[in-house]
């Protein structure tokens, strides 16, 4: 695989340039990215990726440690920001392939807290708007799985206004309409939790006509995920709503 051959040659370089100089920050940066971007091409599940979750999630942790001990040190947020894709990647192997709700909630938060630090620490940007909703949709399914119903469902509805609101003001923000149909999706997993099918079935059914349509305007693996996610949860509330008792 190309992908993952030249991952890892930028991965041998970032290791050998780091160790030259293990007090610059602008290599030790690089070396973070290096480990997240060969956990990207080994098992990142939102990505076309070779499915080797435990490489994966070896990666990112090494990519957090670093990032972690960098960010301090870093002017701006560029590296909280950095940081926070990095829990984040590790929230959606936790949450996809490990099918552990618990450790996915620990890093779906701490990517949290980042995004809402650089919310508060810099320009308004839609950039900035879009991270936050991201981080507020990433919570909402371990929240479920542990019972916190009453918290997944204020995460859903803030990424829902964050990202109708982003689109309002620019609807050509392609990434804005991907995690909007996701926060969809969300908002109707927090509604079959609660036992409202037919709520939960009009929620999904907003999210798959935006993933069509993203779909239709370019090729997007995430887009194609998402669409399969939403079309299994839209088959289980519609079985539920035509046999409340069972």
């Amino acid at each position: 695989d190309h992908a993952a051959e030249y991952a890892r040659k930028a991965l041998e370089l970032a290791k050998r340039l780091s160790g030259l100089s293990p007090a610059n920050l602008q290599f030790q940066s690089a070396l973070a990215e290096a480990y997240t971007n060969w956990g990207d091409v080994n098992g990142n599940p939102l990505y076309n990726s070779l499915g080797d979750a435990e490489t994966a999630v070896a990666s990112y942790q090494r990519a957090a440690v670093i990032a972690e001990r960098v960010a301090p040190n870093c002017a701006g947020s560029a590296c909280k920001q950095a940081l926070a894709g990095i829990h984040t990647r590790l929230g959606k192997v936790y949450a996809w392939a490990h099918g552990d709700p618990a450790a996915a909630l620990v890093e779906f938060s701490k990517a949290a807290s980042l995004s809402e630090w650089i919310r508060a620490n810099s320009k308004p940007n839609p950039w900035r708007e879009l991270n936050v909703a991201i981080r507020d949709t990433n919570l909402v399914g371990p929240l479920l799985a542990l019972n916190r119903a009453a918290e997944a469902r204020r995460r859903a509805e803030e990424a829902t206004t964050i990202l109708q609101a982003l689109l309002r003001s620019d609807p050509q923000i392609v990434s804005a309409r991907r995690e909007l149909a996701m926060a969809f999706h969300a908002r109707g997993q927090v509604e079959a939790a609660a036992g409202n099918q037919r709520s939960a079935i009009n929620w999904y059914e907003r999210g798959e006509a935006l993933f069509r349509e993203l779909i239709a305007l370019q090729r997007d693996y995430a887009a194609d995920l998402g669409l399969r996610s939403i079309w299994k949860s839209l088959a289980d509330s519609q079985l539920k709503a035509a046999n409340p008792s069972g």
